[in-house]
């Protein structure tokens, strides 16, 4: 018997799949942009409307306002793999209850259907992350936390029954490494306010957890690059907004991270989950605004390393989403060639929408991936052509992929990924990606009495 209702109109076969995987009980019914047939009155409750993007000839927001007015009720969801004339924010005022704009917001999609299918069911939410490190300073730490185990692909719970957290138990996180527990999203807003209590009891109410930021961080980053898939100019005050945000999470990093403690605590708090789209800018800012400034750059370049880490792989919204979900390493060499060119088109894609960056971010993010020994794309520079913040960035980046949770995968903390890189580069010195000098000052940051690696293969200076 089937549990619901779905209705479909003007999706690609990649899109439809994933809908119908994530509701395989659910009863599907086709439609068209017809408006006879949009208005067709059709018989019982419609939960779900996914929407694909039409010809130019139908109006997007006609649409959307059909949909609404016909199916009051109805969760209605438009999906778009290209540029839509349309901002969002109209999309949704409309009738859309959210818009997704594939390929960067295709795990958000289905962590979306993920929560849709849960509220189906009556049970509550699923699960979502939590740094361990907001927790230590909690006093009445009381709320369900659960520990995910990727062997076995299920989360067993940390504290029974909601019971607080006991010292020996905070303890015993620092033993065990653990980055990161998990809550039920619904309890999210209760541990907002657990830990608004705590540091309001230590005079510091204006601070945000690490778990907060992310998730408030995801939300600007989405709505910021959202903009960049409409046929919109953005113009300077975008640019502006861009710029402003970038700059207020930065300083609020900073300010924070004064101290070897403090910086070495919240590098140390990053990844652990499974990155999306958003979740990898994100953490691709934070971490490279944490090494710039772990390494004693100036302002200005930690401003732009920071801004061209946010918008590095925008390009990758113009790449065929069968090539990103392919290893790199598996493409042919007609399909790396387009893969490779991700970088350039990152940079057309901030100037059509005339985003004004500072010429270093630009020139990090054309370099994002290239390397010091000369073997990197698009343009293959070596040595002191590529500059250092472009070197930090790829060094983020590939630690940030050692770095995610996959299935009978086991979490890694960020020390662990740049252990697991400085022995690869140990083991095999030709293989280069950053200047060695630049490397042993990364090191220093997480072994400050470490012994310096040989630096004999050096191409140049950065």
């Amino acid at each position: 018997m089937k549990t619901g209702s779905i209705l479909h109109l003007g999706l690609d076969s990649h899109s439809f799949q994933i809908i119908e995987g994530k509701f395989p009980d659910f009863k599907f019914e086709a439609m068209t942009f017809d408006e006879d047939d949009l208005i067709v009155e059709r018989q019982g409750h419609i939960d779900y409307i996914f929407c694909g993007y039409p010809s130019d000839a139908v109006s997007l927001i006609e649409v959307a306002q059909t949909l609404r007015l016909q199916y009051s009720a109805s969760h209605i969801v438009l999906i778009s793999d290209k540029k839509v004339p349309y901002n969002k924010k109209d999309l949704i005022k409309n009738g859309f209850n959210d818009v997704f704009f594939f390929p960067t917001d295709k795990t958000i999609f289905e962590n979306t259907l993920e929560s849709l299918k849960s509220k189906q069911a009556g049970s509550k939410m699923p699960f979502v992350p939590i740094k361990v490190s907001d927790l230590i300073n909690i006093e009445d730490f009381d709320i369900p936390a659960y520990v995910y185990l990727p062997a076995n692909d299920r989360y067993v719970p940390f504290n029974a029954s909601g019971a607080k957290i006991e010292e020996h138990k905070k303890r015993k996180m620092e033993e065990m490494n653990l980055t990161t527990l998990h809550i039920y999203e619904s309890d999210l807003p209760q541990f907002y306010q657990c830990y608004a209590n705590s540091i309001k009891a230590i005079q510091n109410s204006d601070k945000l957890s690490e778990t907060e930021k992310r998730n408030i961080l995801k939300v600007i980053i989405r709505e910021l690059i959202a903009d960049l898939f409409t046929e919109e100019v953005s113009g300077y005050n975008k640019s502006l907004k861009v710029n402003e945000s970038c700059k207020e999470i930065i300083m609020a990093y900073i300010q924070s991270s004064k101290d070897t403690v403090a910086w070495y605590n919240k590098m140390m708090s990053l990844g652990g989950e499974q990155e999306e789209f958003y979740t990898h800018s994100a953490n691709a800012m934070i971490a490279t605004t944490l090494f710039a400034i772990g390494l004693g750059f100036s302002m200005s370049s930690i401003e732009s390393l920071a801004i061209a880490s946010l918008m590095h792989d925008i390009g990758l919204s113009r790449i065929p989403i069968e090539l990103l979900e392919a290893d790199y390493n598996d493409l042919s060499p007609e399909n790396k060639l387009i893969y490779s060119k991700h970088p350039e088109l990152s940079i057309e894609t901030l100037k059509e929408k005339k985003v004004v960056l500072t010429e270093l971010s630009f020139k990090i993010i054309l370099q994002q991936h290239e390397r010091f020994d000369g073997l990197g794309y698009p343009n293959g520079i070596s040595g002191a052509q590529v500059c250092k913040e472009a070197q930090i960035l790829n060094l983020i980046n590939t630690m940030l992929k050692k770095m995610t949770v996959l299935p009978k995968k086991k979490m890694i903390t960020f020390k662990e990924a740049f252990e697991k890189f400085r022995g690869d580069y140990i083991s095999n010195p030709s293989n280069c990606i950053i200047n060695p000098t630049l490397l042993n000052e990364v090191n220093a940051l997480f072994n400050p009495k470490a012994s310096k690696i040989n630096e004999d293969s050096e191409v140049s200076s950065a």
